[in-house]
């Protein structure tokens, strides 16, 4: 346990799921019904929820239409009450739910990591949206989870180059080309592992084309690592 974890667990906290008194951010309890995903099958591409006895095969999309980045880790499906969560960290800046969810997420990813030279990187804001919320709530939980697994971590490899619409209210078709050449990636990404954290994924296109931009410029493996992954049809 790290030390910042254990001077946490020391001191009583309000959970942020019940408001009961506890020793961490979300209350054993809590974390017990909504958190753990143990018998919960998932595509290993894209992270989506599978039926019960899939085994560890891709989803049927992820076979007919293969993604540029090669794997996704997802703590748990966006709903409530852990979507709560979510919008507390970007909307209240709640900061130490980052430093939860990175923790939770380098447990995830430690099986899943085949580089010890892996970077991690977060996807990144916008300038102008960077500047209203004077935080990028996905390089807090990026460098939380670098930290945790020992790799290497940059907020600037990667950024974007062209200002987007917000993907929410658009049909798939139209959030491929609002998010098109929106990105772009330093060399330090040349022939590695590149650990790409979102706090939620939705239809992947994003993350998509941001996998297609790392690769471009000579990224070996991508994997996503996300806190929550919105269910298909939602």
């Amino acid at each position: 346990m790290s030390l910042r974890r254990a001077f946490d667990a020391a001191l009583p906290n309000t959970c942020r799921l019940c408001d009961d008194t506890a020793h961490s951010l979300v209350c054993t309890p809590c974390a017990r019904d909504y958190w753990h995903d143990r018998n919960r099958q998932r595509c290993p591409a894209c992270g989506i929820t599978l039926a019960p006895g899939a085994g560890a095969r891709r989803c049927g999309n992820c076979l007919a239409h293969p993604h540029a980045f090669d794997a996704t880790v997802a703590l748990q499906d966006y709903r409530a009450p852990l979507d709560r969560l979510i919008l507390a960290l970007k909307f209240r800046a709640d900061l130490p739910l980052a430093r939860d969810f990175g923790y939770r997420l380098s447990h995830a990813l430690r099986p899943r990591i085949a580089s010890p030279a892996a970077l991690v990187v977060p996807v990144p804001l916008s300038p102008d949206r960077l500047a209203t919320r004077g935080f990028n709530q996905t390089w807090e939980i990026a460098r939380s989870v670098a930290r945790h697994l020992r790799l290497a971590s940059d907020p600037h490899v990667l950024h974007r180059v062209r200002q987007t619409a917000p993907q929410s209210g658009l049909d798939i078709a139209a959030r491929r080309r609002n998010v098109r050449q929106a990105f772009a990636a330093g060399d330090e990404v040349r022939g590695r592992e590149i650990i790409v954290v979102d706090d939620v994924m939705t239809t992947g296109v994003t993350l998509d084309e941001i996998a297609k931009t790392l690769k471009r410029q000579g990224a070996a493996r991508v994997v996503n690592a996300v806190v929550l992954r919105t269910p298909p049809n939602n």
